[in-house]
Order: C-alpha cells, then sequence, then structure tokens
C-alpha cells in the first residue's frame, strides 16, 4: 500500500506528465480497436457503393446457366439429368447466400405443329419449373400426368390463341423438323388444355422473357423426361438454370466464401455438362470489391501501424523521463 500511495503523490505532484502518460495509453489501447472498427465500416461502405450491373432485363446477383444445341448438338434427358439434380438441390443452394429465386427450363428440337387442313405453325415443347405459380390461366387448365397413349396436354401463351386461331381441346399433330434425310419425321400428338399469361413480367423468376415463350408448348415435365426420349432421344435444344441472391443479409464477410463458392459450383456444373456455360453471373463485381478492400485495407495498414509506433514511442518517451527525474532525485 505504501508503493500505491508514493506512487499517486508522485503523480498528483506531476499534473502534466501525468496528463500526457495518460493520453498515450489511451492512443495504444484505441488505435488498435478503432482501426479494424473503421476498416469493417469502411468496407462495407465499399460494398454498397459497388456496381454489380444488370444482365439485360435480368436483376444483379443473378446466376444463368446455359446450354444450347444452336453452339453445340441437340442432347438427351441422361445428359442433363445429373447436373440438373446438382444445380437445383446442391450447387446453387451452397452459395452461400438465401436465393430470391431458383428455375430450370428446358426445351426441345423445333416440331411443325399442323391443325385443320392447312394450318401450321413451328413450335418447341418445353417445360420449366414452377410455372404454374407464375403465371395465371386466361382458359382451360395446366397439363396433367401424360398417358403415353393419348395426345398430351400443353398450354399456350394467350396471344398465340388469335394469332394461330386454335382453341381449347384442338389436337395438334406435331412433325419432327431436325434434317432428315427423309423428310421431317413423324411426331407426337398434343391437345391445347389452356392458355396462359404472366402474372408479373418483371418477376426475376423469368429465365427467358415471356414475350420470348409464345412459340413454346409447355407440357408436363415427364413428357420431356420419360415419354419424348423413347423415340427420340436427342430431344433437347436447350437446358437453363437461373437464380437470384437475396443480399438482404450480405456483408463483406461473405463476400470470399461466395466468390470460392461460385467457382466451385461452375467448374462441377462444366464437367458435368460440356458444352454448358456460365451466361450470367455477378463475379466480376464481387471480384473488383475484393480488390478495391484489400487496396483500401493497405491503406488503412499503411496509416495505422506509423501510428501506433508513434503512441509506443510518446509512452516510451514519457516514462523515461518520469524515471530519470526519479533517478535524479537521489
Amino acid at each position: 500500500m505504501t508503493s500505491v500511495r508514493l506512487a499517486l503523490k508522485r503523480l498528483r505532484a506531476r499534473p502534466l506528465l501525468t496528463a500526457l502518460l495518460a493520453i498515450g495509453l489511451s492512443l495504444v489501447v484505441a488505435l488498435p480497436t478503432a482501426i479494424p472498427a473503421y476498416s469493417d465500416a469502411a468496407i462495407s461502405r465499399v460494398l454498397t457503393e459497388q456496381d454489380f450491373q444488370e444482365a439485360g432485363y435480368r436483376p444483379p446477383f443473378s446466376y444463368l446457366y446455359w446450354y444450347s444445341a444452336a453452339l453445340s448438338d441437340p442432347i438427351g434427358w441422361d445428359d442433363v439429368e445429373d447436373v440438373d439434380a446438382f444445380l437445383m438441390e446442391e450447387g446453387l443452394t451452397s452459395i452461400g447466400l438465401p436465393l430470391e429465386t431458383l428455375s430450370s427450363f428446358f426445351d426441345t428440337i423445333r416440331y411443325g405443329a399442323r391443325w385443320g387442313s392447312e394450318d401450321q405453325a413451328v413450335v418447341r415443347l418445353a417445360t420449366m419449373s414452377d410455372l404454374e405459380e407464375r403465371v395465371r390461366l386466361t382458359e382451360g387448365s395446366f397439363p396433367g400426368s401424360p398417358n403415353p397413349s393419348e395426345p398430351f396436354d400443353v398450354v399456350v401463351h394467350d396471344s398465340r390463341s388469335e394469332d394461330l386461331g386454335i382453341s381449347v381441346g384442338d389436337v395438334l399433330e406435331l412433325a419432327d423438323l431436325e434434317i432428315d434425310p427423309d423428310g421431317p419425321r413423324a411426331g407426337p400428338s398434343v391437345r391445347i388444355a389452356g392458355f396462359w399469361e404472366e402474372a408479373d413480367p418483371d418477376d426475376p423468376y423469368w429465365i427467358i422473357a415471356p414475350d420470348q415463350l409464345v412459340n413454346r408448348f409447355f407440357t408436363h415435365r415427364e413428357v420431356l423426361t420419360d415419354i419424348l426420349p423413347v423415340d427420340r432421344p436427342d430431344l433437347l435444344s436447350t437446358a437453363a438454370w437461373f437464380t437470384v441472391l437475396d443480399t438482404a443479409t450480405l456483408s463483406a464477410g461473405d463476400v470470399d466464401g461466395i466468390v470460392d463458392n461460385s467457382r466451385r459450383v461452375t467448374r462441377t456444373a462444366l464437367t458435368m455438362l460440356p458444352g454448358l456455360w456460365l451466361q450470367v453471373d455477378p463475379l466480376d463485381g464481387f471480384v473488383e470489391f475484393q480488390e478495391r478492400s484489400e487496396a483500401l485495407m493497405r491503406r488503412l495498414n499503411a496509416f495505422a501501424l506509423p501510428a501506433i509506433g508513434l503512441s509506443l514511442l510518446f509512452v516510451g518517451l514519457i516514462v523515461s523521463l518520469t524515471t530519470n527525474e526519479r533517478r535524479a532525485e537521489f
């Protein structure tokens, strides 16, 4: 206790040195604490200001994996089954953020649709996940489970009802229009089950803009996976998977994991389906953010380390001065 009282007495006797020592110690303690907090806030601001470009009508933070027979060859359901399960059930859900939407789309090679005596049109059969939840029927009903021995049901965009002069219940004969030495091959028959229109054309759900889907006859998924492949193995012309990240909880600390996971998912998907490519993704924005945040951290460290060093030197000088004065007393 005597030593403590003596120390307090000496500190009161030298108020200026005591104040300087207190300031120095405060700086030494505060700087290592304040700089990380400031850097986190600064990096978060950089993330907020980062420009994540929209890809056409698609929102930022979108991923679109696309396979097109126009760039490769028509493929069968066996070719896409594994990558479809991977992207829809595991890959895209593991990027690191919740998903705002997740959908898949498949369409077939071209068919010539015939009805009546002379009426005809070029169409593609298609299926799209969760379509029933994103459109409203203007007439008729959605396709049910198909019966291989009967014409299978399709729904058509409402704008085609008058253009083609077709009605609910009409049966159309399809002919395979792909190049064949013997001419078009006979295809399946379809029945018009209903007509649809998009509930919200700006819904991020849409892999393809609704006005570009008017020539697709949407049918039950089993038609493309189980029924048509029996006679036409290389059936599919387009396969696509689309998701939009929900960035409401996005923080700077998530970015490294998102970049790593995105690259892992893409490597796996492209290996599973040769010819698949990532048409839209936000990685350029995330990588640019990483570069900007690293540059910011280098600038902050360039300021912080000398400041902490000067603070320690300041405290050392005050302690040295106090020690020298005490020695002089003896």
